[in-house]
């Protein structure tokens, strides 16, 4: 135990177990947060899990607030004073400590700790609860001290062939456990994760869905001739841009800044549920300035003239122009695949193209690429163009 005034720089560098220690609590000095603390181990420096210490009716109870990762500082001195005021009133009746690894069983940390906590922090929360259903088939009632790589192994080959499952949603199903026996050690109530580096079917089951250069010419050509203007522009937008469609739609007014060609994502529609900004292209500031043009009442960029009402779903016109174009199965998510794509073609580096996307990993970035037969071509002759050139040298050079 060490005492500290823990600090938003303490929480960003200081997160590292005493030497010789397997795990740390820095407790706050802070007299307005009394109780609280950060639980850091060894294993797992630069992340800590915010606890709180409080003496309930005469016993130290120990009440789990969150992972640094994704509490602040501010929240959890904010959940201190919460819970130290329903002691005062006698509320705080029953301290939620972790219950220890050896009495828990998978189904039941999943139902009591992963789901509560991942329901208002991930966005694929529900496909999390789809995934379970097959996974506490196999180690559901397997406490989480029991959990080994062979029942992983087990439950990985028994989705490939018993459940007949693609070999991506296989990995899938792997992900979802690694990911909740490691909340699981990050809040003390397990040593390790023994799904780490657990060996995947890894097949690439990247989307195809992206415009090649005529089917790109056909639907920009169709689009622009679109009686929709506002639908037109919206998807003029989105394929100049790579913004998501979620985010495209929520757009307000408010978040262009024309004079700076830039378009502001607020933290409550970006993904990352974090504030973005992304810069306006030339087509995108062209059909945004038209926007601008026929601005109403609403606060919203993308508003069905006939109803004054914000567009919430585009699928049936966006369905129209795609048949038109002759088109065949493509998604309006692809017109982020083709943006990404077309910028790969023309040269640009991969990790500029991944701060276009607002990606966190590049990894995630090259699932969307798709390079053309002819960059590949084009590389391969600037090799043997250089290869000529060599052949080309004098022949008394080559003599001495």
């Amino acid at each position: 135990m060490a005492t500290v005034l823990l600090t938003s720089e303490f929480i960003l560098n200081g997160l590292i177990a005493a030497q010789g220690d397997s795990a740390t609590e820095y407790c706050d000095t802070n007299p307005a947060s009394r109780g609280l603390y950060v639980y850091v181990t060894a294993a797992n420096p630069g992340h800590g899990t915010y606890k709180v210490r409080l003496k309930v009716r005469g016993t130290s109870a120990h009440f789990l607030i969150g992972s640094t990762d994704d509490v602040t500082l501010p929240t959890a001195r904010q959940e201190t004073v919460n819970l130290r005021k329903q002691r005062a009133q006698g509320t705080l009746l029953k301290a939620t400590e972790e219950p220890k690894a050896e009495a828990l069983t998978f189904a039941k940390f999943f139902t009591d700790h992963y789901y509560p906590y991942v329901v208002t922090r991930k966005r694929s929360h529900k496909r999390d609860k789809e995934l379970a259903v097959r996974v506490n088939k196999v180690i559901g009632d397997k406490k989480l001290t029991e959990i080994n790589r062979l029942m992983l192994s087990n439950l990985h080959m028994s989705l490939l062939n018993a459940e007949k499952l693609a070999p991506a949603t296989c990995d899938l199903h792997i992900r979802f456990v690694k990911h909740a026996l490691q909340l699981a050690v990050d809040w003390s109530m397990l040593e390790k994760n023994v799904a780490s580096r657990f060996p995947m079917f890894n097949v690439d089951n990247r989307s195809n869905d992206f415009l090649t250069d005529a089917e790109l010419q056909r639907f920009v050509q169709t689009v622009q001739a679109s009686k929709n203007k506002v639908i037109a522009n919206l998807i003029l937008v989105m394929l100049s841009s790579g913004m998501r469609l979620s985010e495209a739609m929520s757009m307000r007014f408010v978040d262009l800044n024309m004079d700076n060609r830039t378009i502001s994502i607020p933290a409550s529609h970006a993904k990352s549920r974090r504030l973005k900004s992304i810069p306006m292209g030339d087509l995108a500031a062209e059909a945004l300035q038209s926007q601008l043009a026929t601005k109403g009442d609403s606060e919203f960029v993308w508003v069905n003239p006939k109803t004054g009402k914000r567009y919430v779903n585009i699928n049936k016109p966006f369905d129209v122009l795609r048949k038109k174009a002759g088109v065949p199965t493509f998604k309006i998510h692809g017109l982020r695949r083709t943006f990404a794509t077309t910028l790969a073609n023309a040269g640009t580096s991969i990790n500029v193209i991944q701060q276009l996307l607002t990606h966190a990993s590049p990894v995630t970035t090259d699932r969307y690429i798709r390079i053309s037969s002819k960059t590949l071509h084009d590389a391969t002759n600037g090799a043997s163009s250089a290869i000529r050139a060599a052949m080309a040298v004098a022949p008394a050079l080559v003599e001495a």
